[in-house]
């Protein structure tokens, strides 16, 4: 990137292949970055930034809208402002949780949380009670809603092993059961009793089939690595493992 300083107040440059402009950054902080089209027409998104913290203070797009962002002292979203004019704010607890969300039409959410930070209550805008419950693990154990009328409807219940896998999972009508090895790896899943999912390992641990509710079975194999190379169906048709594209700094 270039720069060019004028008194006290330097601005930086970065072009393209092709020495089109692509970004500039003035001594105040504000942001410009450019992209072209396919002949060479110009399609910009200004960023401005406040200057102390570095945080999105406003986004000028293309057309000419505009989307503002305003935070609180301690550095957390107040406001948001869309470039059609609707606002979106926020209240927190005095640990930054998120205590209450009112959306441009006027409706606000609350939440709650425990001492360990877990959000128990949320109260979405139509007066919807959702109450969660945690074991000492941290892992939700029950949730339930209560409507503004007080009528109640238990969403889910959740029971674990002794190592902290779970085990039994109930909500809208279902009980699914889960059965691990001892390393925690999932070999059995079943819905109201009828097995929907069986899962085999290689001696190492790594994933040699997954068999579904319909008795399809499909095949892992693996490179010396330990990647995965292939998938195999059980009619013997092979598909090569889609790469993953890894970001700069992350392991192989």
């Amino acid at each position: 990137m270039g720069q060019e300083e004028g008194g006290s107040l330097r601005a930086e440059y970065a072009y393209d292949a092709a020495g089109h402009r692509t970004k500039s950054r003035d001594g105040d902080g504000v942001e410009v970055s450019l992209s072209y089209g396919l002949e060479g027409q110009i399609r910009t998104l200004t960023t401005e930034r406040a200057r102390e913290a570095g945080r999105i203070t406003a986004i000028h797009a293309p057309e000419g809208g505009k989307e503002e962002y305003t935070y609180d002292a301690a550095g957390n979203l107040r406001t948001s402002k869309a470039a059609l004019g609707g606002v979106v704010s926020y209240t927190y607890t005095s640990r930054g949780q998120v205590a209450s969300r009112r959306d441009q039409f006027g409706h606000t959410e609350y939440f709650q949380y425990d001492k360990e930070g877990r959000q128990v209550v949320q109260v979405d805008r139509k007066g919807n009670r959702t109450q969660t419950r945690f074991n000492v693990y941290g892992k939700p154990v029950y949730q339930a809603c209560t409507d503004r009328k007080g009528k109640r409807q238990v969403m889910g219940i959740w029971a674990y092993d002794d190592f902290g896998h779970l085990k039994e999972a109930k909500g809208g009508g279902f009980t699914y059961t889960y059965r691990h090895r001892p390393d925690g790896r999932l070999l059995e899943k079943t819905r109201n009793g009828k097995v929907v999912l069986t899962c085999t390992y290689y001696p190492e641990g790594t994933l040699r089939s997954l068999t579904d509710h319909r008795g399809k079975t499909l095949y892992y194999t693996y490179d010396g690595e330990g990647r995965q190379e292939s998938l195999k169906t059980q009619e013997g048709q092979v598909w090569p493992a889609i790469p993953i594209r890894r970001e700069a700094g992350w392991p192989l």
